[in-house]
């Protein structure tokens, strides 16, 4: 996964593409809540800028929006699992060729 500065996605940049806060706003509270981690986030950002309850709602919904997979990325998986499981396939039928190779010297 990105890090959270260049993810689109992350909560933090969700908030500020919303405008909900600035990105000055948002870069001030980061340092700050790197240094606390005592809660999440959003419940940060509620404490320590003007962000509110609702707006962090808003923001999370948006975020579960944009973290949906599409139909490219759900082929994409497939695609990759598919791959893996041919290689683990190939590699299968090798172990059982030197196995009964291996049998037959015994």
């Amino acid at each position: 996964m990105k890090p959270p500065e260049t993810d689109p996605t992350s909560i933090g940049n969700v908030i500020v593409s919303l405008g909900f806060i600035t990105e000055e706003e948002l870069n001030i509270a980061v340092k700050k809540f790197r240094a606390s981690k005592e809660e999440l986030l959003g419940e940060f950002l509620i404490r320590k800028t003007s962000l509110t309850e609702k707006q962090l709602k808003d923001a999370l919904a948006r975020q579960t929006e944009l973290r949906k997979p599409t139909h490219a990325t759900v082929v994409q998986a497939f695609n990759n699992a598919r791959q893996t499981n041919d290689r683990l396939n190939a590699k299968t039928d090798e172990l059982v060729e030197l196995t009964t190779a291996l049998a037959e010297k015994i």
